[in-house]
């Protein structure tokens, strides 16, 4: 019994993170994306999630592009499976956003994030 424990134990100290989604950061000069996370798989969706950072000095629209590449899908190509537009950025503010992808037959994880459009809102 000691040893089942002793086993629990070393693979929660050691792995922590078993399930749970990776977190990523982008970095786009006047806009910063930080504590970002891709779910699973779920009906062909995938959420991504986290925080979207404007570092300028005025407000912002923001669309990002968002791409997958899958060896089994389009030749192992990347396909832009999103472009989800975030408006009215406040400036040098930190705001939670969460969108939603479709990724179809798509099953890997190797995924790309392009800043396809940056504005000024007035």
């Amino acid at each position: 019994m000691k040893k089942f424990i002793l086993l629990i134990a070393f693979i929660i100290t050691f792995f922590p993170a078993m399930g749970e989604p990776s977190r990523y950061s982008f970095n786009f000069g006047k806009v910063r994306i930080t504590d970002s996370k891709l779910t699973r798989k779920n009906n062909h969706y995938r959420y991504f999630s986290g925080l979207m950072e404007n570092r300028s000095s005025k407000n912002l629209s923001v669309t990002l592009d968002i791409y997958f590449k899958d060896p089994e899908i389009n030749s192992g190509r990347e396909v832009l499976v999103s472009s989800p537009t975030f408006y009215n950025l406040p400036a040098r503010s930190t705001r939670n956003f969460k969108t939603s992808i479709y990724v179809g037959e798509i099953n890997g994880r190797d995924f790309r994030i392009e800043l396809s459009k940056l504005s000024e809102v007035k």
